[in-house]
Parts: C-alpha cells; sequence; structure tokens
C-alpha cells in the first residue's frame, strides 16, 4: 500500500526499504553518549527501518533492517560493531514483531493502520513492545553481551557476575535494563511516527 492506501508497484515495495536500509548507515555511524555498559542513550540507526513498518509492515522492515545492520557490523568504528549492531536488529526486530501482532489480533493486518494516528494507540502498542523486547534482550545482555563488551573495554576477561555487580546487583539490573529497553522501545517506534505525522503522512493513513 501507499501513503495514500493505493496498491503500490512491486518495484516500490522493494526499493523503499532497500533505500531506507542503506539511509541507516550514516546514522549508524554518527557518535553517540553511551551508559557505561556500552548501550547508546538513543539510537537513530533504525528510524528508517521503523518507518518501513509502519508504512509497509514487517517484511519491508526486515529488508530495511537486516541491510542496515549487516552493513554497520561491518563499516562501525565502534569497540565492538559487530555486537551492537545485533543487538540493535535482535531488540529492534523483537519489538516490532510484538507490535505486528498487537496489530494483527486487535487492528486488522493493514499498513498503514489507521489505528496508529492516535498517539495513544501507538504508546501503548510501543509499550506492549517494549516489554517483550526487555524479555528478550535482558538474558542476551547478562549472559553474552555486557561481558563480551566489558572485557574489550578493560582488555581482560569480565564475568557475568562482575557485570551483574556493576548495576549494583541482579534486581537493580533488571530494573535499569528492563527500563531502558522500554525507552529504547519507545523511541524506535514513536520517532519515526512523529516523523510521518510531521510530514503529513499521518493523515493519508487510512
Amino acid at each position: 500500500r501507499s501513503l495514500t492506501g493505493e496498491s503500490t508497484a512491486p518495484t516500490m515495495s522493494i526499493i523503499f526499504p532497500i533505500s531506507m536500509g542503506l539511509l541507516s548507515l550514516p546514522l549508524g555511524r554518527c557518535p553517540k553518549p553511551r551508559m557505561f555498559w556500552g548501550s547508546a542513550y538513543a539510537d537513530p540507526t533504525s528510524i528508517p527501518w521503523v518507518i518501513c513498518f509502519l508504512l509497509y509492515g514487517p517484511f519491508s522492515y526486515l529488508t530495511a533492517a537486516i541491510i542496515g545492520a549487516a552493513g554497520i557490523a561491518t563499516l562501525s568504528p565502534e569497540l565492538t560493531p559487530h555486537v551492537g549492531a545485533s543487538l540493535k536488529f535482535i531488540g529492534t526486530t523483537t519489538a516490532i514483531f510484538a507490535a505486528a501482532v498487537v496489530n494483527a489480533v486487535y487492528l486488522g493486518n493493514t499498513y498503514p493502520n489507521p489505528y496508529w494516528r492516535n498517539f495513544e494507540h501507538i504508546f501503548t502498542t510501543a509499550v506492549i513492545a517494549g516489554l517483550v523486547r526487555a524479555a528478550i534482550i535482558l538474558p542476551i545482555d547478562y549472559h553474552l553481551a555486557i561481558p563480551y563488551y566489558k572485557s574489550m573495554q578493560k582488555k581482560r576477561k569480565v564475568t557475568k557476575k562482575e557485570g551483574v555487580k556493576e548495576f549494583g546487583g541482579m534486581m537493580r539490573y533488571i530494573l535499569i535494563l528492563g527500563s531502558f529497553n522500554i525507552w529504547l522501545t519507545a523511541f524506535d517506534i514513536l520517532v519515526p511516527w512523529a516523523i510521518l505525522y510531521l510530514l503529513g503522512f499521518k493523515d493519508k493513513i487510512e
């Protein structure tokens, strides 16, 4: 579907997500302030990916996200670009497919969806998606990502327990990273939504 709800040529549904995937590469290379465990406070890399989702659905999103994540893993100057790109892809994809399930179950499986014209509706979807994302990402961070990142940073092996200790214990680890993943999901979904709104696309979702 097009922005006006009309059918688009198959070539457009291919060209648009490829273009958005390529657009995410310079965004992925932008310097970003980071938390002590390595995650960026906010990462604009996935904005083009999620625009694809909001307009064309999950498969358009996947095309853009795979291109973007692969490029970032290869080209980014970060300390651990492959880890960052993988976590960005896994975290955002988990959130997006949770949003797609909400869309399919409650709203009808159409893109763009008129239900998401309303900020309260898209915000609720983002919170649900953030909770799902947190449930998936926290174990990955605990077992793999944080120990690996801290080991690279300190140039020695850092254990899982050491990684959690820097948060002040397991409970603080869960609260901090759980809240952080909800924040990241809100950013990932609401910023692209706001861009479409400001560009005048919101009213054409019909």
